[in-house]
């Protein structure tokens, strides 16, 4: 889903499964804050998260659906996305 939000785009990219074709990434083009999930096992992972910022090249990042303490299921940690960049900005939720 693509939105505007106080004059900037947002792109939340849902449970997506796998890159999008070169014609709908020039579609997605040209977004501020880009929400990707990034746990691998029911979405798409960090390798391919990272493929897909690379394409869109968001101002910021958000990666979402990846493991936590509080989950009783699988999933990658956040930890395999956030190695592919320096100077990340991570919050704890307990701390919002």
């Amino acid at each position: 889903m693509k939105f505007m939000l106080e004059g900037k785009i947002f792109l939340h990219c849902g449970e997506i499964g796998h890159l999008p074709s070169e014609d709908t990434s020039e579609k997605i083009r040209k977004v501020d804050v880009l929400l990707i999930p990034v746990g691998e096992i029911y979405t798409i992972g960090a390798k391919t998260a990272k493929q897909f910022c690379d394409k869109i090249m968001p101002k910021i990042i958000v990666p979402m659906n990846y493991k936590t303490p509080a989950l009783n299921f699988d999933l990658a940690p956040l930890e395999e996305f956030s190695a592919f960049y320096s100077g990340v900005n991570k919050n704890d939720s307990s701390e919002l």
